[in-house]
C-alpha cells in the first residue's frame, strides 16, 4: 500500500486524500515491501550515484534486514518523484510510536538516497508528507548520520517551519583510518608497530599462520556457525550481549552471504594456524572503502592475541585493495582507537511533532548533550592511564553482568528471589561473612598407582579439565552465576589452578576451581597460624552446582585426593561441610579430617581466622546433614 501527495510548500493537512495541487514534486509513502521491491532499481541507481554511499544504504542490505526484522516494524518510506523519476528515498520504519531508519540499529551508517546535492527541497517535501500522512507517531529518531551525509547537508537548508522541529546531537563515533593518496605510508606505519610484530612472531612459533577470504558460499555458511558461537563466547567473557544471540541477526548475515558478492562486497576472512581457525572478520568493501563490521576469535587462544594478528593481515590486504578508508565502525574496543587516527563523529537527528511534548523532549536532549564532551574527555584520559582504564572497565563489566542477570531473572520469573539473594550477598560481602574450610591430612604417604575406583564405577560421570571457552558457554547458559572475569581467570591459570567440569550423561552438573598452594594462601582464609598457613594442600576453593548438586561431588573429591597423593600434600575443601559419602571415600583413600578453619570478615577490612582440631562432634549424623549448603541448593547468585 502507498499514499500519494504533491508538494504545496506548507504544513497544513491536505484537503482531500488524492493529493495536493503542485507542479514540481510529488511524494509517495510506501508501506508495503512488495512496492519497495518494485522500486529497487531506482533505489540502486541512487545508491550507485553516490561515490561515498555505504553498504548499509544498499537495497540488498535493506532487503536482508527486512526479512530478518521486518515482522516487528511497519514501513513508512517517503519516495519523492521529480518529473516521474525517483529523486529521493527516505527509508523509514515505524515501531510503536517511533520512526527510525530502515536497517537501524544494525546499520552503523544511515542516510537518505537522492540525486540532488544538497536535497533540501526534496527532504522538506518528504518530512511534510511524514507529518501529514504517516500513522500516529510521536518521535522520529534518525541515527548514524555522518557529518558529510545528505541528511545533514539538507538539514542546514531546510525552511524554518521544519527546522524548528529538528534537533541535531553528536551521539557516537566510528574510529577510522583515512587512506587516500598516502595509503602505503599510512598502513606501513601501522604495520611497523613493535607490539603488533611481537604478536605475529609469537603466533608464528605455534604453527603455520595463514589468512584468507572465503569465496565459497558453502564454506562461508559453515564458518558463520563457528563465527557466531565464538562471538557469543567472547561477549560472555565481557558480560556483553552478543548481537548474534538474536536469531534475526544470524538470519540477516546468512542472507547477506547468499546475496552479496563474496569476492568484492562481503569479505569474510579467517585466520588459521596449521589449518585450525582462530579468528574471523566480517567486513564489507564498496566504493573503495573497507568496513570492519564484526570480528571475533577463539578465546582459548587469547594468549596469542589472534585478534591483533588478524588485524595485521587485514591491513596488508587493505594496502593492496582498499583505496579510500579502513573504517572500524562503532564499538568501544580498545584496539580501534589505538590504530585509528580519525573518528567519524556520528550525529542523530531528532524530528518531533509540533507541540509541548516535542519541545520538552528537545530540552531534555539538549541537557544530555552537554555531557557528551565530558564523556569523551573521560574516555581519552582512561585510555592513556592503564590503571584508570582497568578500573573503569571492571566497573563496566560488573554493570553489564548485573544487568544480564536481572534480565534473566525477569524472564524466568525469579526476580524477587534474585533481588533478595543479591541483598543478602551484598550484606555478606560488605558487613559480615563467615567462611569455613576442612583440611584433610594424608595418613598414608604412599600414592595410589591407579585412579580411585569410584571414578570409573559410574560410567555416566565424566570429569574433565575445563577451558575458558567452557566457562563462556556456561555463562551463556547460566547468566545468574557470577563467573570470574577474563583477567582473574588468567591469573588463576598462571598460578597453576584448574577448573574441573563434572558431567553426568554429557550434561554439566558441577564446576569447581582447584589449585595447589599453601593453606594460608587459600582464598578468603587469612591470619591462620604460621604452622597451618605453611602447609601445602590441594585446595578446592570455589564450587558452582548446575543441576543436581550431589552428582559427581564424591568423584571429584576422589580425583583431588589422587592428585594430592601423587604430590604428597593434604586436601583443603572450602565448604561449610563435606558430604558424608565423600568423607567416607576420602578416608578410604587415606585422607582424614584434621582441622576446620573458620574465617570471619567484618566491614571488609577486619578479618580473623581460627583453626581447631576436627573431632567426632564435627562429623555429620546423616548424609543429608553432611551436604554442603552450597551443594544442597543451586545458588541464585
Amino acid at each position: 500500500m502507498s499514499f500519494l501527495y504533491q508538494d504545496e510548500g506548507c504544513l497544513k493537512p491536505p484537503k482531500s486524500p488524492v493529493g495536493i495541487i503542485g507542479t514540481e514534486f510529488r511524494c509517495e509513502i510506501v508501506t508495503d515491501f512488495e512496492r519497495l521491491e518494485e522500486l529497487s532499481t531506482a533505489w540502486e541507481r541512487l545508491w550507485e550515484s553516490d561515490p561515498k554511499s555505504e553498504i548499509f544504504q544498499s537495497f540488498t542490505w535493506a532487503r536482508a534486514w527486512w526479512q530478518a526484522f521486518g515482522e516487528n516494524f511497519t514501513l513508512c518510506v517517503p519516495v519523492i518523484y521529480e518529473r516521474d523519476e525517483v529523486a529521493l528515498i527516505l527509508p523509514l520504519v515505524q515501531r510503536g510510536a517511533t520512526l527510525r531508519f530502515l536497517g537501524s540499529p544494525q546499520a552503523d551508517y544511515c542516510d537518505l538516497l537522492c540525486s540532488h546535492v544538497p536535497p533540501a527541497k526534496l527532504l522538506s517535501v518528504a518530512l511534510e508528507a511524514v507529518l501529514r500522512s504517516a500513522p500516529a507517531w510521536k518521535e522520529c529518531i534518525l541515527q548514524g548520520l555522518r557529518p558529510d551525509s545528505h541528511m545533514i547537508k539538507a538539514w542546514r537548508e531546510l525552511p524554518h517551519e521544519l527546522r524548528c522541529l529538528l534537533q541535531l546531537e553528536i551521539t557516537d563515533g566510528c574510529p577510522t583510518i583515512l587512506l587516500g593518496e598516502n595509503r602505503d605510508q599510512v598502513i606501513d606505519s601501522l604495520l611497523a608497530s613493535k607490539h603488533l610484530r611481537r604478536r605475529l612472531h609469537k603466533l608464528e612459533k605455534a604453527g603455520v599462520v595463514t589468512f584468507r577470504h572465503i569465496d565459497s558460499r558453502t564454506e562461508a555458511h559453515q564458518q558463520l556457525a563457528r563465527f557466531f558461537r565464538h562471538h557469543q563466547r567472547r561477549c560472555a567473557v565481557l558480560a556483553k550481549a552478543s548481537s548474534f544471540e538474536e536469531p534475526g541477526m544470524r538470519g540477516m548475515m546468512r542472507t547477506l552471504v547468499e546475496q552479496l558478492n563474496l569476492q568484492q562486497e562481503l569479505r569474510f576472512g579467517v585466520l588459521e594456524v596449521d589449518g585450525r581457525a582462530l579468528a574471523w572478520s566480517l567486513g564489507f568493501q564498496v566504493h573503495g572503502k573497507y568496513a570492519y563490521y564484526q570480528q571475533t576469535f577463539d578465546i582459548d587462544a587469547e594468549d596469542y592475541a589472534p585478534g591483533e594478528v588478524l588485524l595485521y593481515h587485514l591491513l596488508l590486504y587493505a594496502r593492496k585493495t582498499v583505496e579510500r578508508e579502513f573504517d572500524f565502525l562503532r564499538g568501544d574496543e580498545f584496539f580501534k582507537k589505538r590504530f585509528a587516527a580519525h573518528i567519524n563523529q556520528l550525529r542523530t537527528l531528532y524530528f518531533e511533532r509540533p507541540g509541548l511534548r516535542g519541545r520538552l523532549r528537545q530540552l531534555g536532549r539538549a541537557a544530555q548533550g552537554q555531557f557528551y564532551d565530558l564523556k569523551i574527555r573521560i574516555e581519552g584520559f582512561a585510555r592513556t592511564h592503564e590503571r584508570v582504564f582497568q578500573v573503569l572497565r571492571s566497573i563496566q563489566i560488573w554493570k553489564r553482568g548485573v544487568s544480564r542477570r536481572l534480565r534473566r531473572a525477569r524472564q524466568t520469573g525469579e526476580l524477587a528471589d534474585y533481588l533478595l539473594g543479591s541483598c543478602f550477598e551484598l550484606f555478606r560481602r560488605a558487613v559480615w561473612s563467615k567462611h569455613v574450610a576442612t583440611l584433610f591430612q594424608m595418613e598414608n604417604g604412599t600414592a595410589p598407582t591407579v585412579l580411585p575406583q569410584c571414578l570409573t564405577s559410574d560410567p555416566g560421570i565424566d570429569i574433565v579439565a575445563g577451558r575458558f571457552s567452557d566457562l563462556a558457554d556456561l555463562a551463556l547458559e547460566h547468566p545468574e552465576i557470577s563467573f570470574p572475569g577474563f583477567r582473574e581467570y588468567r591469573e588463576r591459570v598462571k598460578r597453576g589452578d584448574r577448573v574441573y567440569l563434572v558431567q553426568q550423561n554429557a550434561e554439566l552438573a558441577l564446576v569447581a576451581w582447584t589449585g595447589t598452594r599453601a593453606v594460608g594462601d587459600a582464598p578468603r582464609l587469612t591470619q591462620v597460624s604460621t604452622a597451618a598457613a605453611s602447609k601445602r594442600a590441594v585446595v578446592m576453593y570455589e564450587c558452582w552446582p548446575i543441576h543436581n548438586p550431589s552428582v559427581g561431588c564424591t568423584q571429584l573429591l576422589s580425583l583431588l585426593t589422587s592428585e594430592a597423593s601423587k604430590a604428597k600434600t593434604d586436601v583443603l575443601i572450602c565448604c561449610p561441610a563435606v558430604p558424608l559419602a565423600s568423607q567416607v571415600e576420602l578416608q578410604r583413600q587415606g585422607f582424614f579430617p584434621k582441622s576446620r578453619i573458620v574465617g570471619h570478615r567484618i566491614l571488609r577490612w577486619l578479618r580473623h581466622s581460627s583453626i581447631r582440631d576436627h573431632s567426632a562432634a564435627d562429623q555429620p549424623q546423616s548424609a543429608e546433614d553432611g551436604v554442603c549448603p552450597k551443594l544442597r541448593k543451586r545458588s541464585k547468585l
